[in-house]
């Protein structure tokens, strides 16, 4: 900008320009600049970060008119791009600034989502989640045991639909923080809903479909499946058998 061939300028005007100039390489030096903490999906000005940061155009404003005025612009134009606020002091700083709106534009930079700080992991979910997991491998290599009784077959295959539906439901619940989904809670909830679900539909694949040496002494069968409905239609039903 100070390139920018100015000879129209009064002197008055000229030596402001360059006074701001300088003010603006100096600010630069310092790189202490505002972060967006408002907008976590979108970069956005920000004319006075919660720190007391500063944007540029904040800075040069701070400094020739007064802090009082670029903290009044802050409260109502926080976010705002300078084309976007309509004020009659901020107009008439510009006019009396010696750069022109369209510079100031260029100097008034949007900025990315601040970074979100790291929380601490909650031993709280990380621990019965893992204990959950845990669970969820003893019983699937449990069914690598061959078991002859009906009922206690039944019955664990049963427990297993037990057990991995609450892991799901775990897995749900604790899914999803200000972290992120790639956050250590999210990736773990992402094992309790696949461990969980695999344990789930293993357990009931196995309850619905009984192997051979279970059959000759079972009491009792739950089947899901088609069945002969009205006017012959079919229907999904559920077939409960006892044998005496």
């Amino acid at each position: 900008m100070k390139a920018t061939n100015i000879p129209h300028f009064p002197p008055a005007l000229r030596k402001q320009r360059q006074h701001l100039l300088g003010l603006l390489k100096d600010y630069a030096q310092t790189g202490r600049f505002p972060q967006n903490f408002e907008y976590k999906n979108q970069s956005r000005p920000v004319f006075i970060d919660r720190n007391g940061n500063i944007c540029a155009v904040g800075h040069l404003i701070a400094k020739t008119a007064g802090l009082a005025l670029a903290q009044k612009l802050d409260q109502r134009f926080h976010n705002a791009y300078l084309k976007e606020m309509q004020d009659p002091q901020l107009q008439r700083w510009i006019k009396e600034s010696g750069l022109s709106p369209q510079e100031l534009a260029m100097i008034q930079p949007s900025y990315e989502p601040a970074p979100l700080p790291k929380n601490p992991e909650d031993p709280s979910v990380v621990i019965p989640s893992l204990s959950l997991d845990a669970v969820n491998l003893a019983v699937l290599l449990a069914y690598w045991i061959p078991i002859e009784d009906p009922t206690l077959y039944q019955g664990s295959r049963l427990g297993g639909m037990v057990i991995g539906g609450a892991t799901v439901g775990w897995g749900l619940f604790n899914y999803g923080d200000l972290q992120g989904e790639l956050s250590f809670k999210s990736r773990l909830s992402l094992a309790n809903i696949g461990l969980g679900l695999a344990t789930f539909l293993i357990s009931f694949y196995q309850w619905q479909n009984p192997p051979d040496s279970v059959h000759p002494n079972q009491p009792q069968t739950w089947t899901v499946g088609q069945y002969p409905s009205y006017a012959s239609q079919t229907a999904i039903g559920v077939n409960y058998q006892h044998r005496f």
